[in-house]
């Protein structure tokens, strides 16, 4: 099966928390057992200073926000235990810092429209495409959000996956966000979630709504996060009354098939027989004792 992993920090090449030890080792343990894995993150300026050998560019293109477009150029590590690409986009991350600045919700809309560029370039130039895309937390969040509207007609048999990591970061965003990022024509979502929700864009809610799968770092914490103390203003509560998602965990750095969102077994659900997105989703519910999660959306 060809996977996808989309994340803003990956061990060992940049890494600021445990999203960073799954979004490194996750790869390395689904190719062991035969999945052919690939990982796209941001080349962040610390990345090109320290020199990190890397082979490239290998595509070039100019990627589409509110009336602008940013150049981006694609690097592909030469070295690294899954084959990984580096999304080099200078007006988001030719900077000192990681995250934390003023300007992240345009930063990681640019990132998400970098990793659809990508995509496109491995199967039109390269004859690779993913079956899973399995995207981290809410700087990736918008990639389903994309894959399931704007990018339905290209991508939108492939499957999701969403991985919260830490639900305290959701990518708050003025709601001016959904024009820059292209989504008016879909309407706002925030508004529908209400509550705090409502008048805002929020990069975690849009991943959770629009992807298949749903997962979290361990049992404990997808129990937590539907709770009021931990649930963040709700943001699982709300998404799981829209979606119908129940929490589930997924792999770590000690990783178990048990806790993966992708199959041990790639015969269960094979690439060559990969029956499009609603087949797959109730295949996957239907199995008892199955490795998938439980489906965000039936």
């Amino acid at each position: 099966m060809n996977v996808l992993f989309v994340a803003a920090e990956v061990d060992p090449w940049i890494k600021t928390g445990g999203l960073a030890d799954v979004a490194g080792a996750l790869p390395a343990a689904l190719r062991s057992i035969g999945h052919d894995v690939r990982v796209v993150m941001p080349r962040y300026r610390v990345l090109r200073e320290k020199g990190i050998p890397s082979d490239g560019p290998i595509a070039a293109s100019f990627l589409t926000i509110g009336e602008r477009a940013e150049e981006q150029r694609v690097w592909r590590l030469s070295a690294s235990a899954a084959p990984t690409y580096l999304l080099d986009i200078p007006a988001a991350f030719e900077r000192a810092a990681i995250y934390g600045e003023s300007d992240d919700h345009r930063r990681f809309v640019l990132f998400a429209r970098g990793v659809l560029d990508l995509m496109q370039h491995l199967r039109e130039v390269e004859g690779w495409q993913p079956d899973v895309v399995h995207c981290h937390d809410w700087h990736a969040a918008l990639v389903p959000n994309y894959l399931r509207t704007t990018m339905g007609y290209t991508f939108g048999h492939i499957a999701t996956v969403f991985t919260i990591h830490n639900l305290a970061y959701q990518g708050f965003a003025p709601p001016a966000t959904l024009s820059l990022a292209g989504l008016s024509e879909g309407g706002s979502l925030e508004d529908v979630l209400g509550g705090r929700f409502a008048g805002t864009f929020n990069f975690m809610a849009r991943g959770i709504v629009h992807s298949d799968i749903i997962s979290t770092v361990s049992p404990t914490y997808a129990g937590e996060i539907m709770t009021p103390e931990y649930g963040e203003g709700s943001t699982a509560s709300c998404a799981r009354d829209v979606t119908g998602w129940s929490g589930s965990s997924t792999g770590s750095t000690r990783w178990s098939s048990t806790h993966s969102p992708i199959p041990a077994s790639p015969p269960r659900i094979a690439p060559t027989t990969w029956p499009g997105r609603g087949s797959a989703r109730r295949r996957s519910s239907a199995r008892p004792g199955s490795p998938w999660p439980r489906i965000a959306r039936c």
